[in-house]
């Protein structure tokens, strides 16, 4: 149980200010369902402009790849900063 609290930066925190063992397991854990909650927001979001890219114009399609290219670093970035 140490070693997941101080491989973890929310953990750390909560060990910091005083927190016990299981209270810091509870800070990493919590983080992770932020994340998680976060993604699966995104998820959603894309899932429902999918729908409608048949009515978007040219330069609309330009810039949505744009978005995407923006998209695929930022979770290129994501899966190096996880270790996925």
């Amino acid at each position: 149980m140490l070693d997941q609290c101080l491989g973890h930066p929310a953990a750390v925190g909560a060990l910091e200010r005083g927190a016990s063992l299981n209270e810091a397991l509870e800070e990493a854990q919590a983080a992770g369902y932020t994340v998680k909650a976060h993604l699966d927001r995104a998820k959603d979001s894309v899932q429902r402009a999918t729908s409608n890219v048949s009515d978007v114009q040219d330069n609309g399609r330009a810039e949505i790849r744009g978005a995407r290219q923006a998209l695929g670093h930022a979770l290129g970035a994501f899966d190096r900063a996880f270790g996925a």
